[in-house]
């Protein structure tokens, strides 16, 4: 989290990868949605709506409320609603 509020997104990257691997389902939920975040504003890495869906999507399994809100919204503006 330091490496984030830093501005160091490649660092922030590159723990929060190593953190939803290694974390228990808390911790990766959240890390899960950070890198969601990273690949959402291409911050350390390049804009990738597939990976930041794929994150939103993990963090959203672990228990994590916004994601589910986030997911909820891109099918609103994609159309996908029922």
């Amino acid at each position: 989290m330091k490496h984030y509020e830093e501005g160091d997104y490649e660092r922030a990257f590159e723990s929060f990868t190593k953190a939803a691997v290694l974390g228990d389902v808390a911790v990766a939920a959240n890390v899960h949605l950070r890198l969601a975040i990273l690949y959402q504003n291409g911050e350390g890495v390049e804009q990738d709506k597939a990976k930041e869906t794929y994150h939103l999507e993990e963090a959203a399994i672990a228990g994590h409320p916004q994601p589910r809100k986030n997911l909820a919204f891109q099918d609103f503006k994609s159309g996908r609603v029922d």
